[in-house]
């Protein structure tokens, strides 16, 4: 919600750490897209698979019913 709040007032608190890159923006999002395309930048691998990537990986995403 706060990231939404920031289009309307404007706030640009994300900045482009790369020197001399003046890109700023209300959006973490925006910022990472910004680096990838621009300035070759690629994030650290995740470790944590809870969530989506998780069920994602495993080999039975749900589980079989079976009638006993």
């Amino acid at each position: 919600m706060q990231t939404h709040f920031r289009t309307h007032t404007r706030e640009r608190s994300k900045t482009c750490p790369h020197p001399g890159c003046t890109f700023a923006t209300t959006d973490p999002g925006s910022l990472t897209r910004h680096r990838k395309q621009l300035h070759g930048y690629e994030p650290k691998a995740r470790h944590n698979l809870g969530g989506r990537a998780a069920r994602q990986s495993a080999a039975a995403p749900y589980p079989s019913i079976t009638s006993e």
